[in-house]
């Protein structure tokens, strides 16, 4: 697990971008619970006005004009570091979505508390360099 919080270090933010309120609140409560400040957005219309975060999980499919990817290629763009994760229900976690961010990790819904858990590890430890 990435280090979060400590007397060190200021706490780690997540951005979680899920329409579906019932799947935005597990993720909620795992990252909150793994020390992680949590940002819930329905859209990726509004997560492109909220504050910068360390660590995107979007749903790849999105009510509105911007999905998954295509939010992650935007906050990248503002934050080169930042840590993604991709959820959805239509697909395993083997396959990758056509132009997702390098680094990204994948995590076919539902998932398991250890599944999203691997996946922020694997996001923070893929991430390119500032």
């Amino acid at each position: 697990m990435p280090d979060t919080a400590s007397a060190s270090s200021p706490q780690r933010r997540a951005l979680v971008v899920e329409d579906d309120p019932a799947i935005a609140l597990i993720v909620e409560t795992i990252l909150g619970a793994a020390g992680f400040a949590i940002d819930l957005r329905e859209t990726g219309e509004a997560a492109l006005e909220a504050a910068p975060a360390d660590l995107l999980v979007a749903d790849l499919t999105l009510p509105g004009a911007v999905g998954g990817v295509a939010l992650s290629h935007r906050l990248r763009d503002r934050k080169p570091d930042l840590a993604v994760i991709y959820m959805s229900g239509a697909i395993d976690d083997d396959a990758g979505p056509d132009g997702a961010v390098a680094g990204a990790a994948l995590i076919g819904k539902p998932f398991r508390r250890a599944r999203l858990l691997a996946a922020v590890e694997e996001a923070f430890a893929s991430r390119p360099a500032a």
